[in-house]
């Protein structure tokens, strides 16, 4: 019975370690997260960049960007009968 006891409490040991540490991979988890949108938001607070030509190679990412140009009739494509968006 005493052998039993003991494993018992091991189990019980070992299973509050496994939560202990679960709890602190979750917070390691939330300072990540925290962390990314302390950057997302200061890039979006920027303000936008203004893009006069085609786009380059590598497109500008997260961020905002400022499109001007003309419109091109030529190219116009009419999607009958679809949604848009969703």
């Amino acid at each position: 019975m005493r052998a039993r006891g003991v494993a018992v409490m091991l189990v019980a040991v070992a299973v509050a370690a496994l939560c202990v540490r679960l709890g602190l991979w979750q917070l390691g988890r939330l300072h990540d997260k925290q962390r990314q949108h302390g950057t997302q938001r200061a890039t979006l607070e920027a303000p936008p960049r203004t893009l006069t030509s085609p786009l380059p190679d590598a497109a500008p990412s997260g961020g905002r960007v400022r499109l001007q140009g003309t419109w091109d009739r030529s190219a116009h494509v009419l999607l009958s009968g679809r949604t848009h968006q969703g």
